[in-house]
């Protein structure tokens, strides 16, 4: 039996044991027949694959209605119609149900947090959440701010 190990780059082109993208490894009996060929992930697709952490730390919001998105790298990004607020709700119809601070979004350990700090409620893909305490949230995730505006983690 002998094992031959190629590495691969993305087009599967031969390259170096440090620019693998795939790793494959062909298995031969004694006659020089191929019996196997077998396919890993090498480490540069395993670290593409996972957010780094600049990623990780960047908020992205979609406002539903308009498609909107905006990036935040700060911390803590507050919601709401005051002119302090980082997203500013300030249609008319919001007066009634959006706080002047109604929601903030915290990192927390390199997760993101939303958290209700209003009166009329956050709700996170449908669900009310408890106010003052920190939920945690992920992409794809809508948030619904006094079901009057919502915002999608994108």
């Amino acid at each position: 039996m002998r094992t031959v190990t190629t590495y691969l780059d993305k087009n599967k082109n031969r390259t170096t044991k440090e620019n693998a993208w795939t790793v494959m490894t062909q298995v031969f009996n004694d006659a020089g027949n191929l019996q196997r060929t077998g396919y890993s992930i090498g480490e540069a697709q395993a670290r593409a694959a996972q957010p780094t952490e600049d990623d990780a730390r960047t908020l992205r919001l979609r406002d539903v209605e308009s498609g909107e998105v905006r990036s935040f790298t700060k911390n803590i990004v507050k919601l709401g119609r005051d002119e302090g607020c980082d997203i500013v709700c300030s249609k008319k119809e919001d007066k009634k149900k959006i706080d002047k601070i109604h929601a903030s979004f915290e990192l927390r350990e390199g997760r993101w947090t939303v958290m209700d700090l209003s009166k009329s409620g956050v709700w996170v893909n449908g669900i009310r959440i408890p106010a003052n305490t920190p939920q945690p949230v992920k992409q794809g995730d809508v948030i619904d701010l006094g079901q009057r505006r919502k915002l999608q983690l994108v």
